[in-house]
């Protein structure tokens, strides 16, 4: 393939927006933007909410109970091994295996453009940044847009004034410091998925997105002692600004803090 191939020139998005029909685009994104609003004090209120934390404790980490079936078949030992969220880490990667788990989990086989992931219509729209709010080796802070083209890390934002530093840190944690120094950012592109599959890309942006996320939890597997968080709960708008990314195209379904294990 050449390389003229692997890439897209954003003007072809500025011709096919005129092509778009602008409500389907417009309500993805009121769906969206009601499901963004973190409101500290709400989340108080509900932590408090005594009816809440009843129901919580009947159905969390729980399944239903199939009671009427014909047949059941025994698929064996029924115990898996799953180390789950880390919510305390103790540092950060090391550059090297940061460099490990990028390529696992979001490389592209250029054979063939495949990625480890599925994408509804191989549109790919899902892109991936990575913020660094610590030094550390040849990483310095600041974000970076990651290409799996050429498996290489581009610096977008820098995050050497206090100011940048502050607004980064707000919007990827608004109730306290983020949990890590390195952060998964997910961006999808709104437009390239709903312009083949209309309403419906909004679907499949939601289950790529976790499908990478699993891709990098998977791939972190590889460096002893590292772990992940998937979070919903960040400032989006506050974090697209900062990204220069504007929110009537683009969208951030989550972000993923990966690190150290405490």
């Amino acid at each position: 393939m050449n390389e003229e191939n692997y890439y897209h020139d954003d003007s072809i998005n500025l011709y096919y927006q005129k092509l778009l029909k602008i409500n389907e685009l417009r309500e993805v994104q009121k769906i969206h933007q009601k499901s963004i609003f973190f409101i500290p004090e709400k989340n108080k209120k509900n932590s408090s909410d005594t009816t809440l934390k009843s129901y919580l404790r009947e159905v969390e980490r729980k399944i239903p109970k199939f009671e009427d079936y014909e047949v059941k078949i025994n698929l064996g030992d029924n115990n898996i091994q799953n180390q789950g969220s880390t919510r305390i880490f103790s540092s950060s990667l090391r550059f090297e295996e940061i460099k490990k788990v990028m390529k696992n989990s979001f490389g592209i086989d250029k054979k063939n453009m495949h990625r480890k992931f599925p994408s509804a219509g191989g549109l790919f729209p899902i892109y991936v940044v990575l913020i660094q709010l610590k030094d550390i080796s040849s990483l310095k802070r600041g974000a970076y847009y990651y290409d799996g083209i050429e498996n290489t890390l581009l610096k977008i934002k820098d995050l050497s004034e206090k100011i940048n530093s502050q607004k980064i840190e707000d919007s990827l944690s608004p109730m306290g410091s983020p949990f890590s120094d390195t952060v998964i950012i997910y961006i999808a592109d709104v437009e390239k998925e709903l312009f083949k599959y209309k309403s419906a890309g909004y679907r499949h942006i939601c289950i790529e997105t976790g499908m990478m996320a699993q891709e990098l939890r998977n791939s972190l597997l590889l460096v002893k002692n590292s772990g992940d968080l998937s979070m919903s709960g960040f400032r989006h708008n506050l974090l697209c600004k900062f990204l220069n990314i504007p929110v009537n195209q683009y969208i951030i379904p989550m972000i993923q803090y990966i690190g150290k294990k405490s």
